[in-house]
């Protein structure tokens, strides 16, 4: 149900950013200008600017790249640990051609195979 419940949340909440980054583009030219604020990136500059426009300051664009920065990082580290866990998981089973991928080359580190055949 955790699972179910996230990409739910997510999806509504991945919307509702959207809608609100589309309602703040208005000049695309001066966005994606190398010389505003963001240095030419659009969706930093339409943060800055909305955010600069309503409170006299752009610190809270720069709090919601932050928010989908740690998002995005989250996002990849829970991919990694996902893919060790299952990497760690899948070793201790009895695979074809294990032995192949259990070998590894001392010198470099890397792996290598050792020749054909299941074991």
């Amino acid at each position: 149900m955790g699972i179910v419940s996230s990409v739910a949340l997510s999806s509504i909440f991945g919307w509702i950013y959207l809608l609100a980054l589309t309602s703040v583009v208005t000049d695309i030219p001066y966005l994606l200008d190398a010389s505003n604020d963001a240095g030419g990136y659009a969706i930093a500059q339409a943060l800055y600017t909305t955010f600069h426009r309503r409170y006299g300051t752009g610190a809270g664009g720069i709090a919601c790249l932050g928010v989908v920065a740690v998002a995005i990082f989250l996002c990849g580290t829970a991919s990694v640990t996902s893919n060790s866990r299952m990497g760690y998981a899948f070793s201790k089973d009895r695979p074809p051609a294990r032995r192949r991928r259990r070998s590894c080359n001392g010198r470099s580190g890397g792996w290598r195979p050792t020749g054909g055949g299941d074991e």
